[in-house]
């Protein structure tokens, strides 16, 4: 059996072999830490629809709870359209969790004041 690290050095191409050794470690590195892409839902311009008349129907009694600063059409963390609430506090048990069938996602937010 030849020793192939032996002849590479006899002939001088040592340094070529441990830097394509070196850059097919990094790629194999590379490949095996990059971050894991979650697929979005596409939007559904019919539930945007339902979700803007529903904001619009309960509007008025959602910024009634005290807290609540704000309403908006939004996502879940996994795309799904939802319907936003921006409250004081996202642990008010007065908020809803749903509304219609859609989930109600409740985002913290401080008081807003106009200037």
């Amino acid at each position: 059996m030849k020793d192939p690290l032996g002849r590479l050095i006899r002939e001088g191409r040592a340094p070529l072999a441990l830097i394509a050794l070196l850059a097919a470690l990094v790629f194999a590195v590379c490949v095996r830490t990059q971050p894991k892409v979650t697929k979005m839902a596409p939007p559904d311009s019919n539930a945007s629809a339902q979700i803007a008349r529903l904001i619009e129907a309960h509007a008025a009694r959602l910024m009634a709870i005290p807290g609540v600063h704000g309403v908006a059409e939004g996502r879940m963390p996994d795309g799904r359209p939802c319907i936003l609430l921006l409250a004081e506090d996202p642990n008010d048990p007065a908020l809803p969790k749903e509304l219609e069938g859609f989930p109600v996602r409740v985002q913290q937010s401080d008081t807003l004041r106009a200037y």
